[in-house]
């Protein structure tokens, strides 16, 4: 079966994006490698902003997925697993690139800030399944915290791109990860409130 043309648009985008990087994430370019009309890409992502994002979308429906796929065995055989997901998916400076790029743009783009706040409460829920298919704590708070590590050192590692920055992103992920393993999750709501107050 033929893929639709927005899945056939969205496929040549990732395709370039892994092979090129975000600057070939062009109309033109992507249109001429999905083999359709710049204005069938236009109908279903008027602006480049709204292919960056389903893009972005699609990099981390592909990662939710992997981590699903390895989640049998036992909790800490999950968790390096998962560890290794992250890590490879955070060092990816395109996907970072892309997303730095897209926070850029929000910045004058009110309709894409919009977006990108939708993109990030999707991004917990599947981080949160992610936790939990790791055996891992998984309130508001603990994804909450995973994720701005995640994107704190995806950004640092980025910023330096040494082969210590790539390191540094792997062992901490790796130490807030495992911490999370070791530790149970705290309760929430008024069992938490008395605990405090003891």
């Amino acid at each position: 079966m033929v893929p639709d043309v927005r899945a056939r648009i969205l496929a040549a985008a990732c395709a370039l994006l892994a092979k090129e990087g975000v600057t070939a994430l062009t109309q033109p370019r992507v249109s001429r490698a999905a083999g359709v009309t710049q204005s069938h890409l236009t109908y279903y992502f008027p602006k480049r902003a709204d292919l960056m994002l389903a893009v972005a979308r699609q990099a981390l429906a592909d990662t939710v997925a992997q981590i699903h796929a390895d989640a049998g065995g036992s909790r800490t055989g999950r968790v390096v697993r998962g560890v290794g997901v992250v890590q490879s998916r955070l060092a990816d400076r395109r996907i970072v690139r892309l997303m730095v790029g897209l926070i850029v743009a929000s910045e004058t783009d009110r309709a894409l800030k919009l977006s990108l706040a939708a993109f990030i409460d999707s991004v917990r829920v599947m981080l949160r399944g992610a936790l939990d298919d790791m055996g891992l704590a998984a309130d508001p708070r603990t994804v909450a915290a995973v994720h701005a590590t995640a994107v704190g050192v995806a950004v640092l590692n980025l910023a330096r791109d040494t082969p210590a920055s790539r390191r540094e992103l792997g062992e901490v992920m790796g130490v807030a990860l495992r911490r999370l393993a070791a530790h149970p999750a705290r309760r929430v709501g008024r069992g938490a409130k008395r605990e405090r107050k003891a």
